[in-house]
């Protein structure tokens, strides 16, 4: 694994057992395309392997830490059909999220601004998150139809109570890093 290896995030392992690894499309504001879906799991999978990495930091390069979903990623419903690739998504996402559970390594989420989407309901499976001032987390999921992922739906409200996690989740209201905090 080198860090010209991939094209939707860079690596970088300076500090001795880190592993910074950064969301690199600022173009599409770090949004998740499935090469980016594929090449983060394939790095958190990777660093299960390696004794030498204790820690995972997961940041963003740019203004936004990851704006989610990269909505082209449907276009493939045209080439495919809609059903192949609604299951291909789902496969796709669990495999992902499976990665962040199963991972065996200190992850700490860097929000260096918006989280929106799965980025924002990966945050629940970090050891730790730290947010700057312009960070804030969105779940647009009820306004795009669908329906929250990424475990939010159970870790959510174990986090932040039913009250606060149904406002976000379903209400998509916007939680700045003040109230995140």
């Amino acid at each position: 694994m080198t860090p010209s290896s991939y094209q939707t995030l860079e690596l970088d392992q300076t500090i001795q057992h880190v592993l910074i690894v950064y969301l690199n499309n600022p173009r599409t504001k770090n949004a998740f395309s499935w090469r980016m879906y594929f090449e983060l799991g394939q790095v958190l999978s990777w660093v299960q392997q390696h004794e030498s990495i204790s820690v995972v930091v997961l940041t963003g390069k740019g203004e936004f830490y990851s704006s989610g979903n990269d909505l082209s990623n449907f276009a493939l419903a045209r080439s495919m059909g809609t059903k192949e690739m609604a299951d291909r998504a789902e496969q796709v996402l669990i495999e992902f999220v499976d990665r962040f559970i199963d991972l065996n390594k200190v992850l700490i989420a860097a929000v260096n601004g918006p989280a929106i989407g799965i980025a924002a309901t990966t945050l629940a499976l970090a050891d730790l998150v730290f947010c700057s001032e312009e960070a804030y987390i969105s779940t647009p999921f009820a306004a795009l139809a669908q329906t929250p992922e990424g475990c939010s739906s159970y870790l959510f409200p174990l986090i932040m109570g039913k009250s606060k996690a149904q406002q976000v989740l379903l209400a998509g209201k916007k939680l700045t890093a003040q109230d995140a905090f």
